[in-house]
């Protein structure tokens, strides 16, 4: 067993300590939906509701709270998969110990109340050391070892309803400028989440508490960072890199967009109740209002869109990838569009909406896997010890699995940057921009994984190697 601090990278445990203290100390109650392997709790008052087994691993726990037992929720708030429990813990014990554990009405409760401000939050993490900058509306804050950030989007403060790909406040934890590796974990909180909330996280985050773990259970990335690796992982040749994962999740996430059913009928099942955008903010209307006429040729339109999206996915990971729509489809966006009364934009937005749905769709772990099994590993490619990702041996196999699956989340939640122009500069005339960027992230990646392995230090040496930009992509597992 090994004390780890900062709490934040101790990384999963393999208990159930969440929901044993939910039950036992503060009488929620548990129940399991085996089929979809989900574990559920509630408050007493059923105000308050916590699911463990959620299919985004980048919010595989989600906490909800409403001040109506059977209404929306006022609030959400995430964790991925290896979140540290205690961090999950802490939050929802907030919810149970703050406030009556009856109150009829709710309008009591400190975790029903609006928030305030932030300023709590920020002074928490300034006074343990982290650094502030804000731009374009946006607070990004990190810790001291460079291993922890937290944004929070203050004008605007993000989408109250959308925890996963407008989060009001978002907290990324693993190092930064890892050339496409998917963070350690991550969470979320919407808009309205209270400030009681919000605080509780950013103490969990503080705590100098060590967390007690047991070795031969974390993960090996994490034991680097804290200078427990054994020297057989420090030594050990990576069979892939990170570029190799990022076109693993490419190929992935076009045959998703490939795989989207032909059939318009099937897009307008999940548009119909979406406002078109154009129309909001005087007299909204959604897909499903729209004359029925109208409503199939929007469908077929969007439908294509998807289709020629599925060859621009590079695009989602940071790679080089052609954004120029194709000859047809600007041809018939040319001449239906008019009639359509929706502007191009709108039409943009529902293709990314479908294909966000698709690639989540298709992020089930054992799928992936196996349809990658056949693909040959890019960097290997031509080489006389060309390698596919199903000759991997068993943990590196699952590994990478397990890699490409939280990539292809993340890249579930940037699906707008499909249906958008590309960007005109570039740093050579003959070499796209995002091909250098891709080529000083791995390097920075590479430089980062030698003084690792050379020094044995803990990670506070590692240095910030790229400014955070104001406007993520995210996340299924988002990267800031």
């Amino acid at each position: 067993m090994i004390d780890v601090t900062p709490a934040y990278l101790a990384g999963r445990s393999h208990s159930n300590q969440v929901f044993d203290r939910l039950t036992g100390e503060w009488a929620w109650t548990l129940a399991t939906a085996g089929d979809a392997d989900q574990d559920f709790a509630a408050s007493p008052d059923q105000r308050f509701r916590i699911v463990a087994g959620q299919l985004d691993p980048g919010a595989w726990w989600r906490i909800t709270a409403a001040e109506d037992p059977f209404g929306p929720p006022e609030w959400m708030a995430g964790f991925s998969t290896e979140t540290p429990p205690e961090i999950v813990t802490a939050v929802v014990e907030e919810l149970a110990r703050t406030g009556p554990r009856i109150d009829r009405t709710g309008a009591q409760h400190p975790a029903l109340q609006p928030p305030a401000d932030r300023r709590t939050l920020i002074r928490t993490l300034r006074e343990a050391g982290w650094r502030s900058v804000y731009r374009d509306g946006t607070l990004d804050l990190e810790a001291p070892d460079h291993l922890a950030r937290v944004q929070i989007r203050l004008d605007p403060p993000g989408d109250p309803l959308d925890l996963m790909a407008h989060p009001h406040l978002y907290v990324e934890i693993g190092p930064r400028g890892t050339g496409g590796h998917p963070p350690y974990w991550q969470a979320m909180l919407t808009t309205h989440a209270p400030t009681v909330v919000a605080d509780t996280l950013a103490h969990a985050l503080t705590d100098p508490t060590p967390l007690r773990r047991n070795r031969d259970w974390m993960e090996d990335e994490l034991l680097v960072q804290l200078g427990h690796a054994p020297q057989a992982v420090l030594e050990r040749e990576n069979p892939y890199t990170a570029t190799d994962l990022r076109i693993a999740t490419a190929e992935s996430a076009t045959g998703a967009l490939e795989w989207v059913d032909y059939d318009p009928d099937e897009v307008l099942r999940q548009l119909v109740d979406q406002v078109i955008p154009s129309t909001r903010g005087h007299g909204a209307t959604t897909w499903g209002s729209l004359p029925e006429p109208r409503q199939h040729a929007a469908a077929g339109l969007v439908l294509m869109l998807v289709h020629d999206a599925a060859e621009r996915t590079g695009l989602l990971l940071g790679l080089p990838a052609n954004n120029d729509m194709g000859t047809e489809v600007a041809r018939r966006l040319a001449e239906e569009l008019p009639a359509l009364g929706v502007t191009r934009q709108d039409l943009y937005s529902a293709a990314a909406q479908v294909s966000t749905a698709q690639l989540h769709w298709a992020d089930d772990p054992s799928g992936i896997g196996d349809a990658m099994d056949e693909r040959i590993i890019a960097s290997t490619a031509g080489h006389p010890h060309e390698k596919t990702w199903g000759a991997l041996d068993p943990e590196d196999r699952e590994r990478s699995t397990r890699a490409v699956q939280q990539l292809l989340a993340q890249a579930a939640h940037a699906t707008a940057l499909l249906f958008r122009p590309a960007p005109e500069t570039t740093t050579d005339p003959g070499r796209p921009a995002v091909h250098d960027a891709v080529t000083r992230a791995d390097a920075a990646a590479r430089a980062t994984a030698a003084r690792t392995r050379s020094t044995l230090t803990p990670a506070a040496a590692v240095p910030a190697l790229d400014p955070v930009p104001s406007s993520p992509p995210r996340p299924g597992i988002r990267r800031l």
